[in-house]
C-alpha cells in the first residue's frame, strides 16, 4: 500500500459525513484496533480455533489483520481475546510483514503470539526526532475501497433539494473544470441544516446525486452523492462584481480542484472536517440491528470487499463496529401453516462511516450472495 494518511470523515453539525481516504496509511496504529478491553466484546463468547489453524503465520505483504484472524479463528473479531505480545518487543501492538503469529498454548488455552523479526527497517532519525518505519499491516483492504470512499457519502433529502447547487457560470457553459468560476444560488440560513454553513473558511465540495436511498418500507432515508469538485467562495467585493440591486445575490465560487465535469444543479456543501482512521476502535454489535438497503453502485447484489448501505444512522453505530449478515427474514407455507425460515449467516461487515440515517460498511467476508434486505445483528 501507499505510504500516505488514511482519513474518515465524521459527520458535522448534521448537514453530511463523508469519508475520505486522502490515501493508503502510514503506519496506521492498528493496537488500538486490536488491543482494546475485553468489555467491548459481548460477554460469554466462546472463542473457537479453526481445527485446520496453522502452528505460525509468517505476516506477508498483502495481509491484513482479518484474514489473519480467519486464517486462526471461527470468530475474527474475537481477535483481542486471545493476542498477546512479547513483552520485550517495542510496540507490539503494530504488525508488520515478516513477523511471525505463532499459536502456542498458555495454561491449557490456546493463545496467539507475536515474534519480531530483528532489526526492523527503520530509515532514519531525524533533527527533529521522526523516524520512519516500514507500515504496519491494515485491518482491511482498504485498497478494495477507497475508490468508492474518497468520493462518496449520504446527504439528507432536504439538503439536495434545499441547499446550495450550481446554477451557471460567466461562460454559460453546461459542464465546468478546474479554475473556472461559477455561479451558486442564494439561500438565507434556515432552521436545520442550512444554518450550519460556515461561510468564512470558504472552502466547499462540489457533489453529484446518484440516487435516492430507502429504507425496507419505501421511506427515504437519504440521497446518494458523488464527491466531483471542490471549490472555494469568492466574496463580492467593490470593482471586482457589479450587483443588480433589484435582484437576489448570486454567490461566486471558484473551481479549486475538479475529479469530474461539474454540471448545473450538483449541489454544494462545506468540506467537513478529518478524523484519522487510527482512532477508530473495533467493536461488536450487541443490540443493534438493522437491513442492507442498497450499495455505493446501482448493482443489487454484494459480496466480499463491496461496500453497501446500512439503515443504522450515527446515533446508533460508529466506524469500526463488525455486524453480521443474515439472509432475509422470510415465511415458507405448507399444507396450510407458516412456518419462519431460519435466518443463515450470509457473512460479516466493519462500519467505515456513519450519516444521519445510514452508515457504509465492507464486507470483509462473505459465504454466499448478498442482496437488499440481509439483516444486520450481533455476529
Amino acid at each position: 500500500m501507499a505510504d500516505t494518511d488514511k482519513k474518515l470523515i465524521n459527520e458535522t453539525g448534521g448537514l453530511q459525513v463523508n469519508l475520505i481516504i486522502n490515501s493508503l496509511c502510514t503506519c496506521m496504529f492498528v493496537g488500538l484496533l486490536l488491543f482494546m478491553a475485553p468489555a467491548a466484546f459481548a460477554k460469554g463468547d466462546i472463542i473457537q480455533f479453526r481445527s485446520d489453524a496453522p502452528s505460525e503465520h509468517v505476516v506477508v505483504k498483502g495481509d491484513t489483520l482479518w484474514d489473519i484472524s480467519e486464517t486462526f479463528l471461527f470468530d475474527p473479531w474475537l481477535w483481542p481475546e486471545v493476542w498477546r505480545a512479547n513483552p520485550e518487543i517495542h510496540n507490539p501492538h503494530l504488525i508488520y510483514p515478516g513477523d511471525v503469529i505463532t499459536l502456542v498454548y498458555q495454561d491449557g488455552k490456546p493463545t496467539l503470539m507475536l515474534s519480531r523479526v530483528p532489526q526492523k527497517p527503520i530509515i532514519a532519525l531525524s533533527p527533529q526526532g521522526i523516524k520512519h518505519v516500514k507500515p504496519a499491516i491494515d485491518l482491511i483492504n482498504w485498497d478494495a475501497v477507497e475508490p468508492f470512499l474518497s468520493h462518496d457519502q449520504v446527504l439528507s433529502t432536504a439538503m439536495i433539494n434545499n441547499g446550495m447547487m450550481v446554477i451557471g457560470n460567466p461562460q454559460q457553459l453546461t459542464r465546468l473544470t478546474s479554475q473556472q468560476l461559477f455561479f451558486a444560488n442564494y439561500a438565507p440560513d434556515q432552521e436545520g441544516e442550512n444554518n450550519q454553513r460556515n461561510w468564512s473558511k470558504g472552502q466547499y465540495a462540489v457533489v453529484h446525486k446518484q440516487h435516492t436511498i430507502y429504507d425496507m418500507q419505501g421511506a427515504a432515508l437519504g440521497v446518494h452523492v458523488k464527491h466531483v469538485a471542490d471549490a472555494q467562495f469568492q466574496p463580492i467585493r467593490a470593482r471586482q462584481y457589479a450587483v443588480a440591486s433589484n435582484n437576489s445575490v448570486a454567490k461566486v465560487f471558484k473551481v479549486t480542484d475538479s475529479k469530474q465535469e461539474i454540471i448545473l444543479g450538483d449541489s454544494i456543501v462545506p468540506k467537513p472536517s478529518l478524523l484519522d482512521l487510527s482512532t477508530v476502535t473495533l467493536t461488536v454489535a450487541d443490540s443493534q440491528q438493522g437491513y442492507i438497503v442498497g450499495g455505493v453502485s446501482t448493482r443489487t447484489r454484494w459480496s466480499r470487499s463491496d461496500v453497501v448501505v446500512m439503515d443504522i444512522g450515527q446515533q446508533q453505530t460508529k466506524p469500526g463496529m463488525v455486524f453480521g449478515i443474515y439472509a432475509p427474514d422470510r415465511t415458507l407455507t405448507h399444507s396450510g401453516k407458516t412456518y419462519s425460515q431460519p435466518q443463515i449467516k450470509q457473512g460479516d461487515l466493519v462500519v467505515i462511516a456513519t450519516f444521519a440515517t445510514t452508515s457504509f460498511g465492507v464486507i470483509v467476508n462473505a459465504n454466499s450472495t448478498i442482496q437488499r434486505g440481509a439483516q444486520l445483528r450481533a455476529p
